[in-house]
């Protein structure tokens, strides 16, 4: 509570962002968490080993880590989505029904489409039960993985413009007033493929954005590109990866595309411990790729991104066809999957007369 009056030559704002949790009869119930800092993990961990049964609201990625680590620790888990799909932000419903037939394998059950309405709590205040819909559900804890807002309010009370978002920044991550900055999850930036304003709530988008922001305090000039909101997750012995525009924001964007698929395998056909791998690929119509989804057992991530890269330096559909790709059994196929993945795409393009 105490207050402190501190002289600056340029002042940074980092103030991150906040938990969300819905207005909801019920969210103060003993046994409901918000996931945000490690903090909430270890309380989350501690109630979790004297109770039998969660519901985790929220399918992002978060949402599924936890479903996961709890299922893990031997509670029954029951998965709660607004959306008609899990990873809404990160996969097209084609790709998030891999995951979903995934998290079944692994026990969790997941609701799609119907929002958590009413937290029922017990003669003491703690969680005894859930409405979704209007059915009802019992469990003994609630995990609130819905997301986070950026905090904004230091940056108004400064005069600061807040964009339609969060705090707008230019390039140099400067605010609208002199000698202030601004980075994080508290700030909005631009996508790359559509330029329109978006969130890229990642922790390396914010060391990013903290390095950009401290060369140009140090006099060293430097600026923070548009995103491609990269992301990638594990979820047990499934990796869940994505970069660039999924296919319904493209088309929500009015942008056209054609995509090509793939499913084959991490290794060699015939050497042991080759594991499945599903990649999507998304192109406008000047072949140009602008997206990339993949779900598989291993190797994701550098697909992932190898394909930011690809998108970045605006690689075609032909030239991922030909692209040279390192091969030995243990390690990978003879032909990769992102080249399997083009050449449908290809054969699409081919067929549309526009090869």
């Amino acid at each position: 509570g105490n207050k402190k009056t501190l002289k600056y030559d340029y002042l940074v704002i980092a103030t991150g962002g906040e938990a969300f949790i819905p207005p909801i009869e019920g969210r103060d119930l003993e046994g409901v968490f918000r996931v945000k800092t490690i903090e909430d993990g270890m309380r989350i961990k501690e109630y979790a080993q004297r109770s039998d049964s969660a519901t985790v609201v929220g399918a992002g990625a978060v949402g599924l880590e936890m479903a996961y680590a709890l299922r893990k620790l031997g509670l029954k888990v029951t998965l709660v989505e607004m959306a008609p799909q899990v990873l809404p932000r990160a996969l097209d419903i084609d790709m998030a029904e891999i995951v979903l037939g995934y998290l079944k394998y692994l026990g969790i059950e997941v609701i799609l489409g119907k929002p958590l309405s009413k937290v029922v709590g017990d003669e003491d205040n703690r969680v005894k039960g859930v409405v979704i819909g209007n059915k009802s559900y019992s469990c003994d804890m609630v995990i609130m993985a819905t997301g986070v807002r950026p905090n904004v309010e230091l940056a108004k009370r400064a005069g600061c413009e807040i964009g339609r978002l969060a705090i707008k920044v230019n390039s140099r991550m400067e605010t609208s007033i002199p000698n202030i900055y601004a980075v994080g999850d508290c700030v909005e930036t631009v996508d790359f493929i559509t330029g329109q304003p978006t969130l890229s709530p990642f922790g390396s988008t914010a060391v990013r954005q903290g390095k950009v922001a401290g060369k140009n305090i140090a006099g060293i000039s430097a600026e923070f590109k548009p995103v491609l909101n990269a992301m990638v997750s594990k979820i047990g012995d499934m990796e869940i990866g994505s970069t660039g525009i999924s296919e319904l924001r493209a088309h929500q964007s009015g942008i056209e595309v054609v995509v090509g698929r793939a499913k084959a395998l991490t290794r060699a056909r015939y050497y042991p411990g080759g594991k499945p791998i599903h990649v999507k690929l998304i192109f406008d119509m000047n072949k140009t790729l602008i997206g990339c989804q993949i779900v598989g057992g291993e190797r994701v991530a550098e697909r992932i991104d190898a394909m930011s890269l690809g998108i970045l330096k605006g690689v075609t559909c032909e030239e991922l066809v030909s692209m040279e790709f390192s091969y030995a059994p243990p390690v990978s196929m003879v032909v990769d999957p992102i080249a399997l993945a083009a050449e449908d795409a290809w054969e699409k393009f081919r067929k549309l007369g526009l090869t």
